[in-house]
């Protein structure tokens, strides 16, 4: 059985697509044909993907697959040095709901901008993923991204690391309407030049993790032209942010 099980009691689809079998050679001057293809082969079967360990690199950054994505221990995604891609991957399920991505890590590589950009990632679920150096926000949440403007509310983050990014570990730079409702479990937020958690959005719940050695404030609500309101933050571990 390939049943995931998440917060929302999510079953992925069968994966019958192997990112292994579509020839990445794993060496620095990029894997993204091969990448591309094997996300276009998963998302015309309906299937989720599946990585197995080793390091794949990107020098433009991609879309990830539609139907979730799950990984061997030690899966990477890496940007290429110098490369400097606006991210190493984003989030599109336009159309799909309660997607589930688990067990890799996005490595920016300190040349790319953004780890993980949330555009339109509604009910989506990340689990046991990090995502470190990246020059700035490990994790972000934009609807703009792309056009028309997309969807992040009722994501769910848990069981995770953002390190060691230039800005935020996760962050919504600016505030937007639909990035609601979002839940962070049991994530660590360590080592992150500015805050752990750059939260701006209503009806968030942030529950245990680890957050140590930001730059900033382990969890900032600051909002900028709207409003914020209803969020719980249940005991966090904090020490040692500035």
């Amino acid at each position: 059985s390939n049943s995931i099980t998440a917060n929302h009691s999510v079953k992925a689809p069968n994966i019958t697509i192997n990112l292994v079998d579509f020839g990445p050679v794993g060496n620095t001057a990029g894997d993204d044909t091969t990448i591309n293809a094997a996300i276009t082969a998963a998302n015309s079967a309906g299937s989720a993907l599946h990585v197995t360990a080793g390091t794949y690199w990107t020098a433009s950054g991609f879309t990830l697959p539609q139907y979730g994505m799950v990984a061997d221990i030690g899966a990477t995604f890496k940007a290429v040095a110098s490369s400097a891609p606006a991210y190493v991957a984003i989030v599109n399920t336009t159309g799909y709901h309660q997607v589930v991505f688990s067990g890799f890590i996005i490595d920016g590589n300190s040349t790319a901008t953004v780890g993980l950009l949330l555009y339109n990632a509604d009910l989506s679920t990340f689990s046991n993923i990090t995502v470190q150096h990246a020059t700035s926000d490990g994790v972000r949440f934009d609807i703009a991204a792309g056009s028309p403007n997309g969807n992040n509310n009722n994501v769910t983050i848990k069981d995770s690391w953002c390190q060691l990014n230039g800005r935020d570990g996760i962050g919504v730079p600016t505030f937007q309407s639909d990035n609601n409702a979002v839940a962070i479990n049991n994530c660590c937020l360590t080592q992150n030049t500015r805050h752990g958690i750059l939260m701006q959005g209503s009806v968030w719940l942030i529950h245990g993790g680890i957050f140590e050695g930001n730059g900033g404030y382990a969890i900032s609500s600051g909002v900028v032209g709207g409003s914020s309101s209803g969020n719980t933050i249940f005991m966090p571990y904090m020490e040692a942010n500035v």
